[in-house]
Order: structure tokens, then C-alpha cells, then sequence
């Protein structure tokens, strides 16, 4: 699915801006005067001077400019990452919330820095699931703020941070449209999409198995998974990684039936398995003829430790 994906989108497409000012209005409402929004609200013309027209590229400055505190970008992310204003804003924008993650953005900017700089893959895969854990249970947790939202931390901030190749996959966003469309991908490849998800449920997402401790395990499965299919791609597609990988897998939320759309691509691989023209083997025989190999996966880094 990830080459036809690219054989439409790549390098054309690029997740378009949207304003921020509708997240920045209610978190005044329902925090009134707190350090961690007055913040956020002064140091955004930093990133981007129009807020009416805020992407990828300004969340990813966010993390990298010095004149943006921690906590600020972490609200970024919620913001950019569509935080619910029924469900999820009264959970966040209590002061006690705001307090701790007033407390810990410094301690989670170095922890993405350190695991950045991680020069073997055990250490990185340690360090991951310290800062994963805490996140579910520990220091790190913000109510209203789940998987889904932390992955967006997780994926923007180590790639503001690293300097050249990460020793370890990028551990990018988990959310509804990326996991189906890696669970899609999966399908497609014959990778064993069990051993990681359950699902969909009413709405179409899929989880990761496990609780805790095991929920990571899968996590640290589906990033490796991504980050080798990606890997595997990119003597065809010069410049791909998978942070690029990511947004073009999200698609966009309008315009679903759309058969260019990934989103629907992904829905047509997972619910009724073919293809918007053709089922997997006519696909997998047409990319073969066009010298783009899918490879099956017999071995992934998820496997080690």
C-alpha cells in the first residue's frame, strides 16, 4: 500500500496549514490565566507569525527554536493534533494538569534529546519505553492525553533532535488514520498485523495489544515495521523517511471516498480487500512490473531486544 501511496502523492503532497486560534480560545476559556498558556500564546508568533495558517513545518520548529519553552510545543502538538473540545480540553486545562506539565517539559526535552543521541539500539529501546511508561502511569501523564497525542510528542520531538541517522526506528505518531494505514500495509505485505493491533472497533480504530508494559511492546513493533518498510523504499522513492512516510499515510479528513485519498486506500485494503482498481495480487504483480518490489518481512527489529 505504501508504494501506491508514494506513486500518487510522493513528493507532491504536503499536509495543508489550519489555525490555531479556535485550541488557543479555549484553552483561555476553560484555564483562564495560567503560565502554561500565557506562554504558548506569546511565544507562538516565534514559530508563526500567522496562526491562521499553522503545518508541520512550523510544530517541527517548535522544538528545535531555544525561544520556545517545552511545554509550549507539547501544547502545539495537542493543538496541531485536533485535541477534542467536548472530551478532551476540560480534562487538560485544569491547573493541576497545566502545573505538572509546567513540572516535566524540561525533564521531557532532555529525554528526547538523550534518546535522540542513543548510540545503541538496546539503550534506545530502553529509553523509549522509560519515557513510554511514564507517560501511561508516571510522571508524564496528562489527563485527556492518550497514545494517540503523546506519539505526536514523541515523533516531532526526536526529529527536531536528531542530528544525522537514529540508531533506532523513528517512533512516530500511533494514532486512528496511521495505524490503520500501517495495519492496511501489513496486509498487503502478509506481515502478521495480529501480533500487534485489535480491532477496528465502532469507529474504525484499532489498538495496540497489551496494557502498559506489553501496549509498548507492540508499539516498539509497529515503529520497527514502519521504519523498515519505509527503508525499503527509498532507493525508489529518493528521499522518503518516515517521518515523510507519516503524513502522506494520514491522507486527509475530507473528500473520504476520494480513491487518491490514503485514507480510503487504507479502508479498501482493510475492509474489503482489494484495491480502489484491483485486488492485492493484481496490485503486487503491477508494482513488480513496474520493478517496485513489496517484500514480505520475516524478520523485523521488533525481535530484538
Amino acid at each position: 500500500m505504501l508504494e501506491h501511496i508514494l506513486t500518487i502523492h510522493y513528493p507532491s503532497y504536503q499536509q495543508q496549514g489550519f489555525s490555531l486560534a479556535p485550541f488557543a480560545n479555549k484553552a483561555l476559556a476553560l484555564a483562564g490565566t495560567h503560565p502554561v498558556i500565557d506562554r504558548a500564546i506569546i511565544e507562538l508568533p516565534f514559530i508563526c507569525p500567522d496562526i491562521s495558517h499553522f503545518n508541520r513545518t512550523h510544530l517541527l520548529q517548535a522544538f528545535r527554536d531555544e525561544k520556545v519553552s517545552t511545554s509550549s510545543a507539547i501544547l502545539y502538538t495537542f493543538w496541531w493534533g485536533g485535541l477534542s473540545h467536548p472530551y478532551q480540553a476540560p480534562k487538560l486545562y485544569q491547573n493541576p494538569v497545566l502545573d505538572r506539565l509546567e513540572r516535566t517539559g524540561g525533564m521531557i526535552a532532555r529525554e528526547l534529546i538523550l534518546l535522540a543521541q542513543e548510540q545503541s539500539i538496546e539503550s534506545f529501546k530502553a529509553r523509549l519505553k522509560d519515557i513510554f511508561m511514564e507517560q501511561q502511569r508516571g510522571e508524564y501523564k496528562l489527563s485527556g492525553i492518550g497514545t494517540s497525542f503523546f506519539t505526536k510528542i514523541l515523533q516531532f520531538g526526536v526529529q527536531a533532535r536528531k542530528q544525522d541517522n537514529l540508531v533506532g526506528p523513528l517512533p512516530i505518531i500511533a494514532d486512528k488514520w496511521s495505524m490503520r494505514g500501517a495495519m492496511a500495509d501489513m496486509k498487503v505485505t502478509g506481515f502478521e498485523w495480529e501480533t500487534i493491533f485489535i480491532g477496528p472497533n465502532k469507529q474504525g480504530a484499532f489498538a495496540f495489544i497489551g496494557r502498559v508494559e506489553e501496549e509498548f511492546e507492540s508499539y516498539w513493533k509497529f515503529i520497527n515495521y514502519f521504519s523498515e518498510r519505509v527503508e525499503s523504499l527509498r532507493d525508489t522513492y529518493q528521499g522518503i523517511d518516515a517521518f515523510r512516510m507519516e503524513e502522506l499515510v494520514f491522507g486527509w479528513p475530507r473528500d473520504i471516498d476520494n480513491p487518491s485519498n490514503p485514507r480510503h486506500i487504507a479502508s479498501q485494503i482493510i475492509e474489503t480487500k482489494t484495491h480502489s482498481y484491483m485486488t492485492f495480487q493484481e496490485l503486487r504483480s503491477k508494482l513488480n512490473e513496474d520493478g517496485i518490489r513489496i517484500p514480505n518481512f520475516p524478520s523485523l527489529r521488533s525481535s530484538t531486544p
